[in-house]
């Protein structure tokens, strides 16, 4: 996939995954006191937010998306990025505790994550940049293997980190995307790769800038749509807000 589909298609996932376990964990029939919480490293996933704090973090995280990509012009990018720190700053002093901005700049690692495996390639968002680097390696050979998944995670396990946690699930979504491309990957790099049987196929694969890609790109926008429609839905009083 190229980096705007692996970024955004991830994102979706886990915009819908956030907003639906903070639903589940704040239902009345579920909740206990302080909460039906997941601990992650000492954070509790799950925490409600207001419906201030979730547009600031969507906010953040859009204009981190746009500057990822250079979408705009040079003044337009400028802005962008003052935005995202002006929203991060008011998130910080607005917010009731640390967790939005924790859950934020967790989407933030998560995201980097997701565009990290192709720094291997020069035409890349972050191969561009870092030629000596994706210069040197062979696009999807150890950047794309379970090596380097199993390093960033026992990494993150090692310094109880949040935020390399994320950025270690956006690097292991990124190689699993790319395994059901034509291309493929390489698991186990630099293992020889098994020969299929003549005859057998994967029940779906894609073409890298392909329909299928184009498909999946703009699904993953539907599910960010529906996901703020929730919000915006649950904020103004056509059902009580147990998320936000």
């Amino acid at each position: 996939m190229l980096g705007r589909t692996h970024a955004v298609g991830s994102l979706a996932l886990a915009h819908a995954a956030l907003i639906g376990y903070t639903a589940y964990a704040n239902r009345n029939d579920v909740a206990v006191e302080g909460g039906n919480y997941l601990e992650v490293f000492g954070l509790s996933i799950g925490e409600p937010l207001s419906f201030t704090e979730y547009g600031l973090m969507v906010g953040v995280v859009s204009c981190f998306i746009l500057i990822l990509f250079n979408i705009g012009s040079g003044r337009l990018r400028l802005l962008q990025l003052v935005t995202m720190i002006g929203g991060m700053g008011t998130l910080y002093l607005v917010a009731e505790g640390t967790y939005p901005l924790t859950i934020t700049l967790m989407l933030l690692f998560f995201a980097l994550g997701t565009i990290l495996p192709d720094i291997d390639s020069e035409t890349s968002t972050l191969g561009r940049y870092v030629t000596p680097i994706s210069r040197a390696i062979p696009h999807r050979t150890i950047t794309h293997t379970i090596w380097i998944v199993l390093l960033a995670a026992g990494v993150a396990w090692y310094t109880e980190s949040v935020y390399l946690l994320a950025l270690a699930l956006g690097y292991t979504l990124h190689i699993v995307e790319d395994s059901f491309s034509k291309q493929g990957i390489r698991w186990f790099y630099p293992v020889p790769k098994w020969r299929r049987k003549r005859g057998s196929y994967r029940s779906f694969v894609y073409e890298t800038g392909g329909f299928g890609e184009n498909v999946v790109f703009q699904a993953a926008v539907v599910l960010h749509v529906v996901c703020a429609g929730y919000i915006i839905w649950s904020s103004f009083g056509l059902r009580t807000m147990a998320l936000m």
